[in-house]
């Protein structure tokens, strides 16, 4: 007697969108990727600012986070305003300033804000994780002054104002309050960016700089050599 092959495979009905079912769906994917372009730049560069405290000004994000910091501190708050950064590139056109950090302290002058009033915070050179490097920088210059902060808002430029204020929260941990001011960038329109290639290589560039913060980037113990593995 043959033996009996068990069926392997079953009829059955699948459905089909019509026509009318699929111009539907590929609008409402169409309508949900359009929102999600709208609504990226706005998740990339937030806005909420503390408003007391020390204001950090990172020295490389330039005309428009200058003019928000000076006004900023005129309006009171605010204990210092400390500016950021390392080196400055020989081909640039304010090399002389040295590092940013002294960069953004002159521009601040230059809009009326003090000496007394301002400190720069020079990182030292690195390749890579600068911003961190910046924030590891403040945090030991508090601690070194030994005047401790409750809080401090940091001014960045457009949608890297959120990376930013990730990295300081690494970098201070549960400390310091951390509040962030994204100031708007002049080389293209924030609410559409996608329309200039300088907008979409921004974004673009900074949301993924943000997802791989997010997911792998990871420092070293405070105080650790590894946690300023990226400074020569």
């Amino acid at each position: 007697m043959p033996m009996a092959i068990p069926r392997l495979f079953r009829r059955r009905e699948v459905p089909v969108p019509t026509l009318a079912g699929w111009l539907l769906l590929l609008a409402l994917a169409a309508a949900s990727g359009f929102a999600f372009v709208r609504s990226l730049y706005p998740l990339l560069a937030p806005n909420a600012p503390i408003g007391q405290g020390l204001l950090v000004v990172e020295g490389w994000a330039g005309g428009s986070a200058f003019d928000d910091a000076a006004a900023r501190f005129r309006r009171g708050g605010y204990s210092q305003i400390v500016t950021t950064g390392g080196p400055l590139d020989p081909d640039e056109p304010f090399a002389s300033d040295g590092t940013w950090a002294e960069h953004a302290a002159r521009e601040l002058r230059e809009r009326g804000i003090p000496e007394t009033s301002m400190q720069a915070v020079v990182a030292p050179n690195s390749e890579r994780d600068r911003t961190f490097l910046s924030a590891v920088m403040v945090r030991d210059w508090i601690a070194a002054r030994g005047k401790p902060v409750a809080s401090l808002d940091v001014i960045s430029l457009g949608p890297h104002g959120r990376r930013s204020r990730q990295l300081y929260r690494r970098a201070f941990g549960n400390d310091v309050e951390i509040g962030i001011v994204s100031a708007p960038p002049r080389e293209y329109d924030p609410p559409h960016w996608w329309r200039s290639s300088e907008g979409t290589k921004t974004v673009i560039t900074e949301a993924t700089g943000l997802a791989w913060t997010l997911c792998c980037f990871h420092p070293g113990l405070r105080g650790s050599e590894e946690e300023r593995w990226g400074a020569d």
